[in-house]
């Protein structure tokens, strides 16, 4: 099924969408959503903060949202579970946009910071390889939280593909 309006495929939640469309858009989306990672860059975020991709991660979600909710309604399903996991999406992105603002300076000391950050960051993975019995419950907890934080994305690639292989129902 050709889709009429582009616009309306990603921006209105209402209507329906077969399962070879949805294919095609989740694969793009997936796809401009990895894209979009690279506004977490140390460039990006040096000249324009965490805006750009605040911004990106709203708009990205939006549109999941709208495919997965169209893609439910062609399945004759409700669309409460795509609702939460795109609630809970949101949850870590606000989450990293207020610790990375809270501890940013200026914007000039933004750029100086994230690139100290690398720093510490290399030289933490490297303590952590030569001696990690150093670390114990610190590194426990860092990656509990670590996996909070991936828990929504893999949630919502799931829903993604169960959604895709749901039949069409007779009945919109």
């Amino acid at each position: 099924m050709a889709f009429a309006d582009p616009l309306a495929l990603l921006f209105s939640p209402s209507g329906r969408l077969d399962r070879r469309t949805f294919a095609y858009a989740v694969i793009a989306f997936y796809a401009v959503g990895l894209a979009s990672q690279f506004l977490f860059s140390v460039g990006v975020t040096g000249r324009a903060g965490m805006w750009a991709y605040a911004l990106a991660q709203i708009a990205l979600t939006w549109v999941w949202f709208v495919l997965h909710a169209k893609r439910m309604r062609d399945a004759g399903r409700g669309i409460g579970g795509v609702l939460t996991i795109a609630t809970l999406y949101v949850l870590p992105v606000v989450l990293l946009v207020v610790l990375i603002a809270a501890t940013a300076g200026s914007s000039t000391d933004q750029s100086a910071s994230s690139g100290l950050g690398v720093v510490f960051a290399f030289l933490f993975i490297y303590a952590l390889v030569v001696d990690p019995s150093k670390f114990g419950l610190a590194i426990v907890i860092l990656i509990i939280l670590m996996l909070f934080a991936y828990v929504p994305l893999l949630l919502a690639l799931i829903w993604s593909i169960w959604a895709g292989t749901r039949p069409r129902a007779s009945q919109p």
